[in-house]
């Protein structure tokens, strides 16, 4: 399929892309116990936009719901890189399978907003930058699914295949001159 995910080898866009995932998290969760902790606050603010009332207990669900699905996405981020690291597709499987479900609804979503652009004609922008964000999220899926392929085949990196110093026939061709 392909050889390299934004000119890296891919099993370091992987890397990237799994200590990206943990990054954004982990924001993510920081500023949502901050949100829960200040949740009146949160929903003044919301109220003052929407103007509409807003529950504190729905809107703390809602914070809770965002926690969770983001200690889940460390939780897969991790995998994805020990997946990489240890030549074990297995682990790589949940972050695949979460991302495909993700790039259906995405697909979902894109289609529901190119069809209101051709309904009213407004909302192109947001249209345009979300294609923009379905053809990043497929690329770099197709750049794991070929690294997870390559994985199962045996096919990996040379340079990752050589530093297994436990598998005698690799250990042997490290040390030979």
């Amino acid at each position: 399929m392909i050889n390299k995910l934004f000119c890296m080898r891919l099993s370091t866009a992987g890397y990237v892309i799994g200590g990206m995932n943990i990054a954004i998290s982990s924001t993510v969760i920081f500023f949502n116990v901050i949100a829960l902790a200040n949740i009146d606050e949160v929903a003044r603010t919301i109220e003052k936009y929407i103007h509409e009332k807003v529950k504190r207990s729905d809107l703390a669900y809602a914070l809770k719901l965002y926690l969770a699905g983001s200690v889940i996405s460390i939780v897969l981020a991790s995998m994805l890189i020990m997946g990489i690291r240890k030549k074990r597709p297995g682990l790589m499987l949940p972050w695949m399978a979460i991302t495909g479900l993700a790039i259906v609804l995405n697909i979902c979503y894109c289609l529901g907003l190119l069809i209101n652009v051709l309904l009213d004609g407004a909302g192109f922008l947001p249209t345009a930058i979300s294609f923009l964000y379905l053809g990043i999220t497929i690329y770099i899926y197709i750049g794991m699914y070929t690294l997870y392929h390559q994985i199962c085949r045996g096919n990996s990196n040379p340079r990752i295949e050589s530093s297994d110093q436990n598998n005698p026939e690799t250990a042997a061709g490290l040390y030979s001159i």
